[in-house]
């Protein structure tokens, strides 16, 4: 929920501001604002839209994979990248047990 919200934050940030390293922000990939909308949806336990969201968020991640592949701050954001898929993977599992 918190990486949601993050990334709704980013996402504004980057439609005010005027600097071109904020406006084209590709950590709204990692910090996706679907985030938020998984979560509702695994509350609800509406299997359905889990699973759209799920996979457009690995979508997401995987472009996002595509796009830090070859930067300094990968090993940075690596903790960040694997604590996110085993969330991801962790709420699918629990979906699938209810």
């Amino acid at each position: 929920m918190l990486l949601g919200v993050l990334g709704i934050f980013l996402s504004t940030v980057g439609f005010y501001s005027l600097h071109r390293e904020v406006s084209q922000n590709y950590n709204v990939l990692l910090f996706n604002p679907f985030l938020i909308g998984l979560v509702i949806t695994f509350i609800k336990k509406n299997a359905v839209w889990f699973n759209r969201l799920f996979y457009f968020i690995l979508f997401c991640f995987s472009v996002y994979l595509l796009f830090i592949f070859n930067k300094a701050h990968l090993f940075l954001m690596l903790p960040l990248l694997i604590l996110e898929i085993l969330i991801l993977l962790k709420l699918k599992a629990r979906l699938k047990q209810l």
